[in-house]
């Protein structure tokens, strides 16, 4: 786990034990602890497109919908060629 994942593990003790609401809107430093994922995997699933993100500019957020789905299909980040989208295909570029 890298350095920055370890101090938002720290600075967000009490979402730990939170659950993932649909309608919430998640940043990244939330969506890494709510997963216990780190920063890197997150922003890799957002950019293989398993995991959706919206938002402009460096400023980008996930529903909890989004961030619920991704978690149930097995946390996909498109590192693996065996990653395959939730309906059997790739997924488009975020």
């Amino acid at each position: 786990m890298t350095k920055k994942s370890e101090k938002l593990l720290e600075k967000h003790d009490a979402l730990i034990n939170e659950p993932i609401h649909t309608t919430a809107v998640y940043t990244y430093d939330d969506a890494v602890v709510l997963t216990k994922s780190s920063y890197d995997t997150i922003c890799r699933a957002v950019l293989s497109g398993h995991l959706k993100a919206s938002g402009n500019g460096t400023y980008r957020v996930i529903l909890g919908e989004w961030l619920l789905e991704w978690v149930k299909v097995g946390c996909l980040t498109g590192r693996n060629k065996s990653d395959v989208h939730i309906n059997g295909q790739e997924p488009q570029a975020a």
